[in-house]
């Protein structure tokens, strides 16, 4: 009976790029992330600036 045996150098090329790839995709999920909070806090901080005019607004129309 014939044993058929892993060609080492075959399977330690495929173990390195898989493993490549999924280090690329982490990579780029973590990069998406960061750009998502910049987003948010970008976003809050124009809710805040808008909830500031509003008020100084309302005081200008109330002291006029």
């Amino acid at each position: 009976m014939k044993q058929e045996f892993v060609n080492w150098k075959i399977f330690i090329w495929a173990i390195a790029i898989i493993l490549g790839l999924f280090s690329i995709s982490f990579g780029m999920i973590a990069s998406a992330q960061m750009k998502a909070d910049g987003a948010y806090q970008s976003i809050y901080q124009i809710k805040t600036d808008i909830e500031v005019i509003k008020n100084d607004v309302n005081w200008i129309k109330n002291n006029i």
